[in-house]
């Protein structure tokens, strides 16, 4: 991987009532804030049957794309990166 630069494709950070607090080059910011929404509802879910600590944040890796989402108490967070070849 020493060969790859990341390069960030979209950034949303939102409250958790889903307010817009800052985005750069979401194509669907509603589509980000639902998915966000959606993990945080079913992490609550996961945690009333097992006992496992609070829900801090989801990575999702392929050789070309990470996905990082960070849900705290009073904002979340989704970024979408890619790599690229460095000197390209």
């Amino acid at each position: 991987m020493d060969n790859f630069r990341p390069t960030i494709d979209e950034l949303l950070i939102c409250s958790t009532q889903g307010d817009v607090l800052y985005e750069w080059q979401c194509a669907d910011a509603n589509a980000r804030i639902r998915f966000l929404q959606f993990l945080s509802q079913k992490s609550w879910q996961m945690r009333q049957g097992l006992p496992i600590g609070h829900f801090q944040r989801l990575e999702i890796e392929s050789p070309k794309n990470r996905i990082v989402t960070r849900i705290d108490p009073d904002r979340a967070l989704f970024v979408r990166t890619s790599r690229a070849l460095l000197g390209t």
